[in-house]
């Protein structure tokens, strides 16, 4: 689109387009109208979306804090784990040394009960 020249003309292989130098009453009306229902739209659009903009950050928050929950509690689940294999071997020590005690024990009670017999034997002898 080009300007025409003062005087109206158009240069050459150009052709004149003109705008109604008075619009409509009506036409202007029903475009105010649509035009303000537009700006109220687009407010209440801007508006919703200043709303959905805090509510994800809101969940966001959550988010984080859920998996900051989930990371704190897989450390305690892998601790549970940790201190339940650590009792699963110390059961099993514990009861190594109690048959270790018994194998003792009963070591002792042999030795006791050879001594016995032999200090029985030596005093048979003597009378």
């Amino acid at each position: 689109m080009f300007l025409a020249a003062s005087d109206g003309t158009c240069a050459v292989g150009r052709k004149a387009i003109s705008w109604p130098g008075r619009l409509d009453p009506a036409l202007v009306t029903k475009l105010d109208a649509a035009l303000a229902s537009s700006l109220t739209s687009a407010r209440n659009l801007r508006s919703r979306m200043n709303t959905l903009a805090s509510e994800l950050a809101s969940d966001q928050k959550k988010i984080a804090q859920l998996q900051a929950a989930f990371a704190s509690e897989t450390r305690v689940s892998a601790r549970v784990k940790t201190l339940d294999e650590l009792s699963q071997q110390t059961q099993k020590e514990l009861q190594q040394g109690l048959d270790g005690d018994s194998s003792f024990l009963s070591t002792i009670s042999n030795v006791l009960k050879k001594l016995t017999d032999t200090d029985s034997s030596v005093v048979s002898n003597l009378k």
